[in-house]
């Protein structure tokens, strides 16, 4: 096993690629803190497309599409957590 680090760029470049319905990120910080514990969840976030501006029907049908995107992805990254 070898730990390799990918910019963040590289990251999302290879996600957008494979465009999947789901992507799911756990990271495993370090600190030099022998108290510091627990994880970080990440998940898609409305403030993504909060300014999404609809000019027709297929833009307000592609918001609706982003929103119900979040809140799988809300309800994914909570349950990661628990």
């Amino acid at each position: 096993d070898i730990d390799l680090f990918m910019p963040l760029t590289m990251r999302t470049h290879k996600i957008n690629l494979l465009r999947p319905d789901v992507v799911v990120s756990i990271h495993a910080n370090s600190s030099t803190r022998s108290t510091a514990q627990g994880i970080e969840t990440y998940c898609l976030h409305s403030n993504l497309f909060s300014d999404f501006t609809c000019v027709d029907s297929d833009g307000r049908r592609f918001k609706r599409f982003l929103q119900q995107r979040y809140a799988q992805s809300r309800k994914l990254a909570e349950l990661v957590h628990k």
